[in-house]
């Protein structure tokens, strides 16, 4: 019996070509790329199997880092995919390509190596539990909502009352206030209103926010993502957005804004505006990467999107990580509510 090659670390020369496999993967996104996690200095290998020939089979990048102490499979900041991609033969009855892309995902998951926590994430599809439930992991869903490419502007007719009216009020508001949008603009000029917005919403960008510059350089030297930026009439900059993409959707980051504008302005909604007519007019899908905080989620919702489920598949054998796993979860959910208190 012929013995499948086994699964191993991508030797670094060959990295480009598993860039090119995931471009080819109908699940794969811009975040299971070997560069994006070379952007985040990651230190990630990337897993594979290959075929007799040598050709990529089955892969997934596997960013080993510290956490509470401990080796971790953590995925980079604002990377909200890593999930194992199966490349699709189409051959065969779909019960068949399905116990293959089970196959080999097992084979993936049995590779890692021994770590205190595994993290893996699904990009807005739903994986075949089995190969992790019986590899010890857990299973979460979360939401997100997506705003498919069609007809320029079709968009706007499914968006709620309260956000067409919003957006009138905005550029009302921006007209007023002498405030435009503008594109590509440099991480230098806009990092401190991420990190100062992450601190007050009490996400914390702070172990990565000296990252962020070498993140979106190589980013934007593979015209992958433009920065947005709001700039009021005496040239500040007041509100900033991230939008990067893959050869299939465009995927909103992250932002921030000015304080003083972010509970009663709605300039903000301009911003989303432009990402999203910019995303269509590159015939790609906007995704707002979801939320679970309420505020956000019905902001989000208001644009019209269609729902789509998340997932990620969590294992975690070292008592330490779990420990600071379920504090860390617990703030994330009541952040409101503690810092009311």
């Amino acid at each position: 019996m012929t013995r499948e090659p086994e699964v191993r670390p991508l030797e670094r020369a060959r990295r480009p070509e598993w860039d090119a496999f995931v471009a080819e993967v109908p699940t794969g996104t811009i975040f299971h790329t070997a560069w994006w996690h070379d952007a985040w200095n990651a230190g990630a290998d990337v897993l594979v199997r290959c075929d007799a020939q040598g050709r990529i089979v089955s892969g997934m990048p596997c960013p080993v880092r510290r956490f509470v102490g401990v080796k971790a499979l953590r995925r980079p900041p604002l990377t909200p995919a890593n999930a194992p991609l199966v490349r699709p033969t189409g051959e065969g009855s779909e019960t068949t390509q399905r116990s293959r892309t089970r196959r080999e995902t097992t084979a993936l998951l049995c590779a890692l190596p021994a770590l205190g926590l595994y993290d893996i994430a699904f990009h807005a599809h739903a994986p075949d539990p089995l190969p992790y439930l019986a590899n010890g992991f857990a299973i979460d869903n979360s939401l997100t909502y997506v705003i498919p490419a069609g007809a320029p502007d079709a968009w706007r007719a499914k968006l709620t009352t309260a956000r067409r009216g919003a957006l009138k009020k905005a550029h009302a508001e921006a007209a007023a206030g002498g405030v435009r949008v503008e594109a590509d603009v440099a991480m230098e000029d806009v990092a401190p209103l991420f990190v100062a917005t992450a601190r007050v919403k009490g996400y914390g960008m702070s172990g990565y926010a000296g990252q962020l510059p070498h993140w979106w350089r190589q980013v934007r030297s593979r015209q992958a993502g433009c920065l947005y930026a709001m700039t009021n009439e005496r040239d500040e900059r007041i509100g900033v957005t991230a939008l990067v993409w893959d050869h299939h959707t465009a995927y909103y980051l992250g932002g921030g804004m000015k304080q003083e504008l972010r509970d009663a302005s709605r300039l903000n909604s301009l911003l989303f505006e432009r990402m999203i007519s910019d995303a269509h007019a590159r015939g790609l899908d906007f995704d707002f990467e979801g939320s679970r905080i309420p505020g956000v989620e019905r902001f989000f919702r208001e644009w019209g999107g269609e729902l789509r489920l998340t997932y990620r598949a969590l294992k975690i054998p070292s008592p330490l990580i779990y420990a600071a796993w379920v504090t860390q979860r617990y703030f994330e959910r009541n952040r409101s509510k503690i810092r009311g208190l």
